[in-house]
């Protein structure tokens, strides 16, 4: 049984003792019971935030992780980046190195050679250069 199955049974057991109070017709029992509601129900409402909070430092988490993963699969080769081993999705490269160094992405650039030399240029960042 889970955090929230739990408190969901609180939530029940408290309401079942509430009616047993409006029975009895107990003014200050009453007012406890109502007050104690009201802080099962903030108590789940902060699980909700907690268990949705939760899950996105996972996924950072698992982010994090796959781009450290990356970094050791690639070498710097002529002013950008290229995959050592294959990564399942991923040409071989060549990646922008303004996108590995700040963001740790790999994002294929365009390379051209022309008579003036080799340039690329990065559909993301929008950065380029010339060798």
């Amino acid at each position: 049984m889970g955090i929230l199955d739990n408190v969901n049974a609180v939530v029940a057991g408290v309401k079942k003792v509430r009616e047993v109070a409006q029975k009895i017709h107990d003014a200050n029992l009453q007012s406890a019971i109502a007050d104690l509601v009201l802080s099962v129900a903030d108590l789940k409402t902060e699980m909700a935030d907690l268990r949705d909070e939760n899950l996105k430092l996972r996924a950072q988490v698992e982010d994090l992780k796959k781009k450290a993963d990356i970094r050791t699969k690639v070498v710097y080769r002529a002013g950008l980046y290229y995959l050592t081993e294959p990564v399942q999705g991923y040409p071989e490269g060549p990646f922008c190195p303004v996108c590995m160094d700040s963001e740790g992405l790999l994002i294929t650039v365009r390379v051209r050679t022309s008579k003036f030399g080799r340039s690329w240029n990065c559909g993301h960042c929008r950065k380029h250069a010339a060798k």
